[in-house]
Formats: structure tokens, sequence, C-alpha cells
């Protein structure tokens, strides 16, 4: 017998493309999610840049207020050596709109301004920070005077002489720089860049279209959730329709509070991404079809033929014909496979029809379980009586009553072989308007003497009065009989059992509802899907007829009923039926 293995020399080319296929795409996969996560970390690398310088700005300005704070606390000077030390700060650093120095009560004593001109400054928020020794700043705004119009931020520190605070430091840090810092970064053509308050405000942005706007983030509320203030992160929003967006955060750690946003369209952010990966499928297809072509035209009689008779074998085998035999006239391993699976088959089929044989016994047992549970009640009854009829006879009262129970004990016999035909035959439909109050009362009637006896409370309710049905008047009371039945049983320690009737409506479609619901022990939920099919019962033993040939009956009249229960607390059915026309 010849060696399969010297084919599969020859089927090198061919045999590789699953390999090839899967190296190709997990290539492609593990390049796009590497290039994806380059352009985030590169992002965010610039976006921690852009913090650290912002940040260091705005300490740097707090380092230059605290040292000042500190001379003035420590040296006594005069209030003209308050006002130079004041404007040679303000020359010596860039930080400052303008500084200027009150005492404890926010009077004022020198400013760096060239005139002793001070804006309005809010002591009713300063003073009660400082004079307790801490250190006031405001939220970030944009100032308007004197121009040029800026972002700034307002900073108190106190003047501190023996632990005593006799001064107040005020400045306006201008954020002018922290602005062209943003404004200067570049990510692509699309990235954008922007400084966000703790209030989502943009501070300062690379889009000229918020030059100067102390307005909302967009998007900022759907998105303020996914990013912490305590750590760098990234993630992926619809900025708008069918575009998506990749955003990095890095949060400023210091006393300038806010984050650095850095948002750019991801079909430029991984536009390098898209571009080689298709180059790498486009490449691909090249072997691919190489390969194809190889090995198709070196092996297609030797190995191509077998391979057909064997794909035949197993899509018949799947579509369920297990007596298909697979014929391969060779003498190599393909022979022996298709040996194999006709071996299969065969073993397939004998489990198959075991299988079949297993589930009608099955079937079998259970039907006779519950013919033996449903007859043997009235058969017990009827010999019963019929030992004491030898010795009984001549009492009247007993052959009357012996009369009662064996026509009894046959109409339930004959009721449950009714069933049983009405479960797989016809039943007979004779639909008429009926009152839904009349067949209440009929059924209500019926069950009247059981129910006192169960100590079960019966009631109803029919909205509008007069509300009618078109409807099989005999099968209706069947269904409904069964269910009020049903109810009795389930409630051991007595209950109530209502039957409610009205008009309701859903999507603009109306239909009569009719529900009978119990307070009793409840359906568990795993028995409620299968509590309409044949031989599916809530008793303990019994065919469960009752409730198949009753959706059977709703179903007929063009209606649907459905079982909504609760373990402990009881079990409703509702029944909708269409309303006549």
């Amino acid at each position: 017998m010849r060696s399969i293995f010297t084919k599969l020399i020859i089927l090198f080319l061919l045999t590789a493309l699953v390999p090839v296929g899967l190296s190709y795409v997990v290539s492609i996969v593990k390049l796009r999610s590497a290039t994806q996560e380059s352009v985030i970390q590169g992002n965010m690398e610039v976006a921690k840049i852009a913090a650290t310088n912002a940040e260091n700005y705005f300490e740097n300005a707090n380092r230059v207020l605290k040292a000042l704070s500190a001379q003035f606390g420590e040296i006594s000077l005069e209030t003209e050596e308050k006002d130079r030390l004041l404007k040679n700060s303000y020359l010596d650093y860039k930080y400052f709109q303008n500084i200027h120095l009150f005492d404890a009560e926010g009077k004022f004593v020198a400013t760096s301004n060239l005139e002793p001109k001070t804006e309005e400054i809010p002591f009713d928020r300063i003073l009660p920070v400082v004079q307790k020794g801490g250190v006031y700043r405001s939220s970030i705004y944009i100032a308007t005077d004197p121009p040029p119009v800026r972002p700034a931020i307002r900073v108190a520190w106190p003047v501190t002489k023996m632990g005593e605070t006799t001064g107040i430091l005020v400045s306006e840090i201008n954020l002018i720089y922290v602005w062209h810092l943003v404004n200067q970064i570049r990510i692509g053509e699309e990235g954008i860049v922007t400084l966000i308050n703790p209030d989502g405000n943009v501070v300062a942005s690379s889009n000229l279209g918020l030059l100067f706007e102390l307005a909302p983030f967009p998007q900022y509320e759907s998105i303020r959730e996914k990013i912490p203030s305590d750590r760098e992160t990234s993630l992926f929003y619809d900025k708008k329709k069918k575009e998506r967006n990749l955003l990095v955060s890095a949060p400023l750690k210091g006393d300038l509070k806010g984050n650095i946003f850095i948002e750019q369209p991801t079909r430029e952010a991984f536009a390098l991404a898209h571009q080689l990966t298709r180059q790498l499928i486009l490449f691909a297809v090249l072997i691919f079809v190489l390969m194809v072509a190889v090995g198709y035209l070196g092996v297609r009689w030797e190995i191509l033929r077998h391979i057909r008779v064997l794909t035949i074998g197993i899509q018949k085998i799947g579509e369920g014909d297990w007596t298909h035999k697979v014929v391969i006239r060779a003498k190599d391993e393909f022979k022996i496979l298709g040996d194999a699976l006709n071996t299969m088959t065969g073993q397939l089929t004998e489990q198959a029809d075991k299988i079949k044989r297993q589930e009608r016994l099955s079937l079998i047992g259970r039907i006779a379980g519950g013919l033996v549970h449903d007859l043997k009640h009235p058969i017990a009854n009827i010999r019963n009586w019929t030992k004491l009829l030898s010795t009984k006879y001549e009492d009247p009262k007993f052959r009357e009553n012996f009369t009662q129970v064996v026509e009894r004990e046959f109409g339930n016999v004959d009721l449950f072989f009714a069933n049983l035909k009405d479960l797989t035959g016809e039943l007979p439909f004779q639909p008429v308007p009926l009152s839904v109050e009349r067949i209440f009362d009929e059924v209500l009637e019926r069950f009247r003497m059981e129910a006192e006896k169960n100590n079960v409370e019966l009631q109803k309710r029919v909205d509008p009065p007069a509300l009618e049905i078109k409807g099989d008047r005999f099968s209706l009371s069947r269904v409904l009989s069964n269910l009020v039945s049903n109810g009795i049983q389930a409630m051991i320690k007595g209950g109530k059992i209502g039957l409610s009737a009205g008009i309701r409506s859903e999507n603009g479609k109306n239909w009569v509802q009719i529900s009978v619901a119990d307070n009793g022990m409840g359906i568990p939920p795993e028995r409620l899907k299968s509590l309409f099919q044949d031989f599916a019962t809530t008793k303990r033993k019994g065919l469960g007829l009752g409730l198949a040939l009753s959706q059977k009956i709703v179903e007929q009249h063009g209606g649907k009923i459905a079982v909504a229960s609760v373990v402990g607390e009881g079990t409703c059915f509702d029944i909708r039926l269409p309303i006549p026309s």
C-alpha cells in the first residue's frame, strides 16, 4: 500500500494554506493591536507631558507667591518698599497679570500695577480661607480687563507673622502660557488637545473655534463617568454620527485641577494600521491564489477526487442519510478513512435505533403510568362499592348511593377517554355569541359545593357587565372548568379563586382577556415552559391532558393562553380572545 505521506509532499503548498492563513490572521490582528496601542501610548505621552508642563507653570507661580508672602511676613518693610518688591516680582516673572497686597481685613496696601488700581477682589470668599492660614485658589475663568482676553486663576496667600495672619497677597495668574502650550501641540491633521477644568469646561484648546470660551467640553456628560481623576486613561466614543473618536486623558495632579484631553478620529489615528492591514490581506490573497493553483494542478486527480467522495459522504451523514456508503478505490490512507466512516455510520444507525426504542418505551411508560393514575381512582371506588353489594343490596339508600357512585365514576372515565380523543382529533366547534358573565356563573355554580368543602372562595368580575365573546359554549366552559378545578386542588388550606374579564389594548390592538387567578401553591419556574405540552402536569401523577386540551380549544377560537406563577403566592392564567366583529 502506497503511503499518503508521499502524496502530502506533493501537496505541501496546499496543506500549508491553513497554517499560513492562520499566521496571517494572527499577524494582522497583532499588527492592528500593536499599532493601535502604539498610537494610544504616543498620544498619552503627549498628554502627560502637556499636563506636567501646565502643572509646573502653575506650581512655579505658586512658589513665587509663597516666597513673597514669607518675605512680607518675616521682614518689616515700608509701604514703598512693599510696592517696589511687588513690581519687581511682576517684572521678573512671566506668570502674573498682577500682584496685590492687602492687610488682614482686605484693605489695600500695595500693588504691582503702575497705578494704585485693583480690580474687584472677591474678599467674601478669600477672607474665610486665608484668615485660617489656608491658600485660596479660584476656578479658572476668562479675564477681559485689562486686555488681552486670557484664561486666568486667582490665588491668595496669607501673610503671617508670629503665627498670626497680618496680610493677604492676592494675584491673578495668567494662564495664557498654558493656552499657547496646548495650542502648539499637533496630533495629526485632525487631533485636538484640550485642557478641561473639574467642571468639564474647556480652559485651553488647540481648536481655534473654542478660543477663550469657558464652554463645556462636547460629550463630557456622556464620558465623565469613564474619566478617572487620578490616573491616565483612554477610551473610544462617537463624537458625531458614524464617526468613532479616540480620546486619551492625563490628569493634572497638582493644585491646578483638571485633565488634558487628546481626541483624534480613529480613521486618522489608526490610518497606518488600516493601510498595513490592507497590504497584508492583499499579499495573503496573492499567496493563497498561487498555492491553490499549484496544489490543484499537482494533485487534483490523486487527492481531490477522494476528498470529494469523503465530503459527499459526510454531507449525506449530516443530512441524516446514514445508509450512504463511501466507496474509495485506492490503496492508501483514504481507503482506511472511507472504511472507518462506513463503520461509524453503521454504529450510529444502531445507536439511533436503540435510542428510538428507548424513547418509545419511555413514552409508553409515561402514558401507562398516567392511565393507571387517572383510571385507578374511579375503578377503585366502583370496586369498593361492589364489595358491599352482597351485604347491603337490600338497603334502598345503599342502592341509590351505589348507582350514583358508579354513574359518576364511569362518567369520569368517559371524560378521561374523551379528553384523550379530543387531544388527538378535531374538536366540535360551533361559535355563537356568548355572555361572559353567564359562562362565569355556570362554571362557578358547578364548583360551588366543592369550593365550600375545600374552604375556597369563588369570585368574579366582568367589566363591562354586558361583555360578549363569540365561541363554542361547551368548549370554553370546559377550559374554565379545568382551570378552576386545578386552582381548587392547588389550595390545600383554602384561599380565593377569581374569574375576571375585560377589554385590553396593546400596540393599537384590542382583545377580550379572561383571567383565572388563585392564591395557591404556585408552579415552579422550571415547569412553566412545558405546562401546555401533552402529558405535562402540575400534579404529582397523571397525564396532564387538561391544560394541553385547554390550549387547543383556545387556539381553535383564534386566541392565546398564557400563565404567570410565583411559588407560594399563586397562579394566574390569561386567555386572550378576539373581540366579536
